[in-house]
Order: C-alpha cells, then sequence, then structure tokens
C-alpha cells in the first residue's frame, strides 16, 4: 500500500496568508507546523520503539575500506529538504536489518530490524515504502560513541529475534504434538 502524498495537498489547502514559503520554513516553529501538519493529515503517531538514533546530520562512512567518503543525512533545515521530507513522514524501509523511518517530527530515525520494532511502527500508522538508507547497507557512523550505541542496539535486537526464533518453534512443537495426539485420538475412536 503507498502512503498518500500530502505534501503537495498541504501545500494547496494552506490559506495565502498563512503560507509565506521562506516565512515558515526559515524558521523551527514553522518547520515543525509543516511536519505535525503532515503527520496529523496521515494520522501517524509517535511509534513506541525504545532503541533507535536520530540521523539526520550525522555522519557516516561508507561500507567498503576503501569507500571511506563520509555521507551524510539529508536533514530537515535545509528549505529544500522541508517539502521532500513532509512528503516521507509516516514512511518506513527494512533493509538489511535496519529499519529507516521517517518520524511525525519529520526526522530520519534508524533502528534494528525486529518484529517488535516493526509492529510497533504499524501499529502508529507508517507504511512500509523505500525511504532513504543511512545505514542498511554497511555504513557505519562516524561518531563512535554513537557507531558503540549502534552495535549495543545490534546485538540486543539479535538477542530479541533469537528469543521470538524459539517462542516460535516452542508453538510450533506444541501445536505439532497436540495434533499429532488429536489424531491419534480420532484414529482410536474410529
Amino acid at each position: 500500500m503507498n502512503a498518500p502524498k500530502i505534501g503537495h495537498e498541504f501545500k494547496t489547502t494552506v490559506s495565502d496568508e498563512l503560507f509565506q514559503r521562506e516565512i515558515i520554513m526559515a524558521t523551527p516553529a514553522g518547520r515543525d507546523f509543516i511536519f505535525a501538519k503532515c503527520a496529523e493529515l496521515r494520522q501517524i503517531h509517535p511509534a513506541t520503539i525504545e532503541d533507535y538514533i536520530i540521523a539526520d546530520g550525522l555522519e557516516t562512512l561508507g561500507p567498503n575500506e576503501h569507500d571511506k567518503a563520509m555521507l551524510k543525512a539529508p536533514s530537515a533545515d535545509s528549505p529544500a529538504d522541508i517539502w521532500e521530507r513532509a512528503e516521507k513522514i509516516g514512511l518506513f524501509q527494512d533493509n538489511n536489518g535496519v529499519i529507516t523511518y521517517i518520524n511525525e517530527k519529520g526526522q530520519i530515525c534508524v533502528a534494528r530490524s525486529t518484529k517488535k520494532n516493526y509492529d510497533a511502527l504499524t501499529q502508529a500508522g507508517y507504511v512500509s515504502e523505500t525511504t532513504c538508507d543511512v545505514v542498511g547497507n554497511g555504513q557505519s557512523f562516524k561518531d563512535p560513541s554513537i557507531q558503540e550505541k549502534w552495535a549495543l542496539f545490534g546485538r540486543k535486537a539479535e538477542a530479541q529475534r533469537q528469543a521470538e526464533a524459539e517462542e516460535a518453534r516452542t508453538l510450533r512443537d506444541a501445536a505439532k504434538q497436540t495434533g499429532d495426539s488429536a489424531a491419534s485420538v480420532i484414529d482410536y475412536d474410529i
């Protein structure tokens, strides 16, 4: 399901008196107003994800040893990015164990891919669609303290995925045993 493109509709419904692009975008309050309105129109609510990083403005390093170029996450502070970012509010993508999403405040956030995080986003109204990729293709954060925090999130997510897999195996085995014993009772009665 594609998320509705609301940036254009929002721009055309805001009165000329209120919408003075340069004035609104030049102020943090104006930018925040635009993002809040877009989130409201899309019915996006704060997601209950505990371990995430706001990636706006953070520098990342490329995945290859030869690729030392630093990439910068696009920043919502740039007036040129505001409408593009507003149209992506409420979208997320899951790539290589990383969920990248644009939150209700217009911030690019990254979290580790787990069922719990995926469910938190969908329950908050987010839609899975290609957005942007900050660290899903082997990139790392340039700042060592942020990278260390990201690695910790990775270890916690891996433990959570293993627990979810173990729970699924246990439920599957229980269902199989229940099904086998039910079949033998049915065979006996016949």
